[in-house]
């Protein structure tokens, strides 16, 4: 079990009850936020597992996991932000194909560095269209909050990290 996931999880447990709380302002967004917030609590803990469930369980649930999360906070964003937000259908389709390249690359062509760049490589992309979509949208008669800049530098920053990460075939999750 990994202390740095177990870390992680608690952090994201007691995010959870706030970012519910927020549910009832009325706030575009916060249950898209609510939502990845889980499915990254649950990859997480599939990464605590590592050691003992099977490498098909940690590769491709955890995985398209902590893929769906990204989808689901950029779908958060698009709806604070005044945007359409991501649909349904090209989530769940864009999830069985992450699903489907991170089962390829266990089985077919058992790879763990394609694995972990097929992962890192749609999470830095997912991060990257986050920055971007805030930039794009963000109102231009407004200036743009300190809490609005801080998430648009940290997507960018997450997006350059997990495409370093895919990369060098680090294996950090």
């Amino acid at each position: 079990m990994s202390f740095l996931s177990a870390i992680a999880v608690i952090s994201l447990l007691v995010m959870f009850p706030v970012l519910l709380s927020l549910r009832k302002t009325g706030v575009p967004g916060i249950a898209s936020f609510c939502a990845a917030c889980l499915l990254t609590t649950l990859a997480a803990s599939v990464a605590m597992a590592v050691s003992v469930a099977p490498v098909w369980f940690h590769a491709i649930v955890g995985g398209t996991l902590m893929a769906g999360a990204g989808l689901l906070m950029l779908r958060g964003f698009r709806q604070f932000l005044g945007r359409r937000p991501l649909g349904a259908w090209p989530i769940a389709i864009t999830l069985a194909g992450v699903a489907t390249m991170l089962g390829l690359f266990s089985y077919a062509a058992d790879n763990p560095s394609a694995r972990i760049s097929v992962c890192a490589g749609f999470l830095s992309l997912t991060c990257f269209l986050i920055g971007a979509t805030i930039v794009r949208h963000w109102p231009r008669e407004r200036p743009i909050a300190p809490y609005m800049l801080f998430c648009c530098v940290m997507a960018f920053l997450v997006a350059v990290l997990h495409a370093l990460r895919g990369g060098n075939g680090w294996h950090w999750f």
